[in-house]
């Protein structure tokens, strides 16, 4: 059996903003109709001078498809193919959490981002001539903490764009029976995030990233299309799919994986 692989991926949140609206078309008095548009514009401006939170704990079922293990060399002796679905990884899963928070004002984003996952199994070990076989406990157990800050780029009437830039910290550690090996490393990370609002119950965002460029990682990049479902004023839900790689090698720890596959959420905005 494959070594089993811990792989948590970095999500940044998605955000909903406030749309205007025009009361033309329920009001018959014209006079009544512009008092009205007033109020609304300043209500909607008031909102975007105060801050908006929305927290969304999530789950994603990822293939990870890639290489890890000891070594600096990605196809060295002590380095191994890893090739786990989600359904093998939650067979396997002892404790897990992901979710992430951010908090808007105005055309300022900021965000977090948890994911903590704590797995183990058995796995078969072979010698290098095929002549010595033994079975090894293994215990993994990672996390990946994302926090940064953007900027809204462009508004339109259902088009919005958000530059963003902040800092990931990553850790794997697995034990192999007696054996410990992992790493943990801080890298930068720059993306872009867009939104365009179908209508008042979905609305379609995109977000594209990059990070490492040789400080912590050797790089790392993120993909992620969501919809949104908005159910009232307060609650969404969230269907994503979303591709991630990381490729990490240093301290004697290769860590080179594509992470692919959907995943859905529960927003709470306040």
């Amino acid at each position: 059996m494959n070594k089993v692989t811990l792989i948590t991926g970095a999500a940044v949140a998605s955000l909903a903003l406030l749309s205007n609206s025009s009361y033309a078309d329920e009001v018959a008095v014209e006079k009544t109709s512009s008092t009205n548009t007033v109020v609304e514009e300043t209500a909607v401006a008031a909102s975007a001078d105060e801050w908006s939170f929305e927290f969304t704990p999530y789950i994603w079922g990822a293939r990870n498809h890639g290489n890890s293990g000891v070594g600096q060399d990605k196809n060295g002796p002590g380095v191994g193919h890893v090739d786990i679905d989600f359904g093998t990884l939650m067979d396997h899963l002892d404790f897990g959490t992901m979710g992430n928070f951010t908090a808007t004002k105005d055309d300022i984003l900021m965000y977090s981002e948890v994911t903590y996952l704590v797995a183990s199994d058995d796995y078969r070990v072979t010698g290098p001539r095929g002549n010595l076989s033994t079975t090894v406990a293994i215990d993994i157990d990672g996390y990946v903490v994302d926090l940064g800050a953007g900027y809204r780029l462009v508004e339109q009437d259902k088009f919005e764009l958000y530059g963003y830039g902040g800092v990931r910290f990553m850790e794997v550690m697995v034990d192999l029976g007696p054996v410990s090996t992992g790493d943990d490393w801080v890298e930068p990370q720059v993306g872009l995030h867009a939104k365009y609002t179908m209508n008042d119950t979905f609305a379609l965002q995109g977000r594209v990233e990059a990070g490492g460029f040789g400080v912590g990682s050797e790089e790392s990049y993120m993909a992620n299309l969501t919809l949104n479902h908005k159910i009232n004023d307060k609650w969404a839900l969230k269907y994503f799919y979303r591709y991630m790689k990381v490729d990490y090698a240093d301290n004697d720890f290769v860590y080179d994986l594509e992470i692919t596959g959907p995943g859905a959420g529960v927003s709470y905005k306040f």
